[in-house]
């Protein structure tokens, strides 16, 4: 059986990291990290589960998260680099979700430009609007 990713899925994946950053970004500071960071995988994975759309492991839905990070850190690059261009590049078409914009803003700046930019997440929403609206 072929699972599809439904926005309910995405929408509740947004909520739970936005509600635990340090979990989104993989900096748990606990006594204990890497059992929190389990459990907190085990909560997600029964929220994302009982959304009635069929049922995942945990590590499906880890390899779902890995997966749609890197895709959007790669769309997310592609609009800086149009915008960036001589002139300010072509049209750029791709516009980014509601979602994407919150789940960008969970990982800031350092997400999308690289190193060597200081991480301030006062000015997060102004880089995210200046890039993607």
């Amino acid at each position: 059986m072929n699972f599809k990713i439904r926005e309910d899925h995405l929408l509740t994946l947004a909520d739970f990291m936005e509600s635990h950053p340090e979990f989104a970004t993989g900096r748990l500071f606990s006594a204990n990290p890497r059992e929190k960071f389990k459990k907190l995988w085990g909560d997600l994975t029964m929220q994302l589960n009982s959304l009635g759309f069929g049922e995942r492991p945990t590590e499906k839905w880890q390899k779902t998260w890995t997966d749609y990070k890197s895709n959007l850190k790669k769309r997310a690059s592609e609009i800086k680099r149009a915008q960036s261009m001589a002139g300010g590049g072509p049209e750029c078409e791709k516009k980014l979700l509601d979602i994407k914009t919150r789940i960008l803003n969970i990982f800031g700046e350092t997400f999308v430009k690289g190193c060597g930019v200081e991480e301030k997440w006062v000015s997060v929403m102004v880089v995210i609007k200046i890039y993607f609206h």
